[in-house]
């Protein structure tokens, strides 16, 4: 496809996005760590490391929040030389000051938000039909620039909040880009990076299943058993390995998937405790519309409702991805549709969790511009992103009506899921084109063009 230079429009959005960046983070910097009550999710990961590092459960201490660690053992391993201890208790000389881990943490969290966007894109024209050029100018800014502002109010939500997010996206486009390319050694390792940071994302494990993708699943099984067993034993010892693991099994995961209680069920599992966007969320909230007299726990026939729903998601990706005559992207909506309905299945997630539809929504880009070879969009497609982006502002604008009601409803989730479906049912419509393949259009797309650009 060619390229052609930026025009004043395209500069100037860059030059936005670049200004939006840098304020969110002095934003966050300032809130984080100089406001009187720390508004950031820093802290948890930070004492965490403290308390592994001090001989102390992990598990059983909290930030100044009065919030605690709810993450594998290795996440916090690999934070202790940011580790900060709690007020009234000396730091450590070797400590990094708690300031500068916040500001260091929003500048990583960033730059592995566009090192995904630009490696998916570098992983889809390395390996087009006919290999675009991996640096150019308007289609370069346009593949990379245009997924972040679709997603940007899950992105500066999670940016803000100091979320570990933006490490476990990298992650997942790493296995996304990976399998593009057919490097499944390199698929399984970032698949378990994500699950030992954020356990959802182990849902994905059913690719490698389905596929008989042996290779991948066995650097899967590898890489986890490096991260939850070697990497804690050498780190604090067999015997404290084992009793940390133990505990987040037993505080942690069990609660979310059965009826066990846990002592983080308020401030993690509950129903009524967080701002959750699950699908057994969405179903228990419209049970219970009236949020005074919600109850915390979701009933038994809602878990099931929810265990049905998640299977049925996952069943419909594979079955629609069959559909898929581009091999690469067969396995970039099969891969990318995966991560939303593991953001969909898990019992606790939130709108931030909403960042890991940057994959789906980046596909969708491209593959337009492939099969029309122009930057443009046809106007099913706008409808798609446009619906996408309104569900990710509603429920963040407190002064609209039905604002709350959209945020119980799981609004954010739904426009998710709505690019998960637009990715598997666009993309069976037809091939991208080739120079000598003509228009290979579905039918059922054959729609006006909508320019994006002039």
């Amino acid at each position: 496809m060619p390229d052609a230079p930026l025009t004043r429009r395209d500069r100037a959005g860059l030059a936005l996005l670049v200004a939006l960046v840098i304020g969110c983070g002095v934003l966050t910097e300032i809130r984080g760590a100089f406001a009187q009550r720390r508004h950031t999710d820093v802290g948890v990961y930070l004492r965490g490391s403290w308390a592994l590092r001090n001989g102390l459960d992990p598990y059983a201490v909290t930030d100044d929040n009065g919030w605690h660690y709810a993450y594998p053992p290795v996440f916090a391993i690999a934070l202790i030389p940011f580790a900060d201890a709690p007020a009234g208790v000396e730091q450590p000389k070797w400590a990094v000051p708690y300031p500068v881990s916040v500001g260091l943490w929003y500048l990583v969290s960033a730059a592995l938000l566009f090192w995904a966007a630009h490696h998916l894109s570098r992983a889809l024209e390395e390996t087009a039909p006919e290999p675009l050029p991996t640096a150019g100018q308007r289609r370069f800014w346009w593949t990379r620039g245009w997924p972040v502002w679709l997603c940007m109010p899950a992105i500066g939500s999670t940016l803000v909040k100091g979320q570990s997010n933006m490490l476990v996206l990298a992650l997942l486009t790493g296995v996304i880009a990976a399998a593009v390319r057919r490097r499944r050694a390199v698929a399984g390792w970032c698949l378990a990076g994500a699950v030992c940071i954020k356990v959802f994302p182990a849902v994905l494990v059913a690719y490698p299943l389905v596929r008989r993708d042996w290779r991948m699943l066995g650097h899967f099984t590898l890489a986890m058993v490096a991260g939850i067993v070697v990497v804690p034993v050498l780190a604090l010892g067999p015997d404290r390995a084992w009793a940390t693991t133990e505990t987040f099994v037993g505080q942690i995961l069990l609660p979310g998937l059965t009826t066990a209680p846990g002592v983080m069920s308020r401030e993690l599992t509950d129903m009524t405790g967080t701002d959750n966007q699950s699908v057994r969320a969405i179903i228990h909230n419209a049970l219970n519309l009236d949020g005074a007299t919600r109850p915390p726990m979701a009933s038994a026939g809602t878990k099931l409702a929810h265990a049905l729903i998640s299977l049925g998601l996952l069943v419909w990706t594979f079955w629609a991805a069959r559909r898929i005559p581009d091999e690469r992207y067969r396995t970039l909506f099969t891969l990318s549709g995966l991560v939303i309905v593991a953001v969909a299945a898990t019992p606790v997630n939130h709108t931030h969790y909403m960042v890991l539809a940057v994959p789906g929504v980046l596909g969708l880009v491209f593959w337009e511009m492939e099969r029309r070879r122009r930057l443009v969009w046809g106007p099913a497609l706008t409808v798609v992103l446009v619906l996408h982006v309104v569900s990710g502002i509603y429920p963040r604008l407190p002064f609209l009506p039905g604002y709350q009601e959209a945020r119980d409803l799981g609004v954010t989730l739904l426009g998710a899921l709505l690019v998960w479906w637009a990715g598997l049912k666009f993309s069976a419509a037809g091939a991208p084109r080739t120079a000598g393949a003509g228009a290979a259009e579905g039918a059922a797309l054959r729609l006006p063009s909508v320019r994006v650009f002039k």
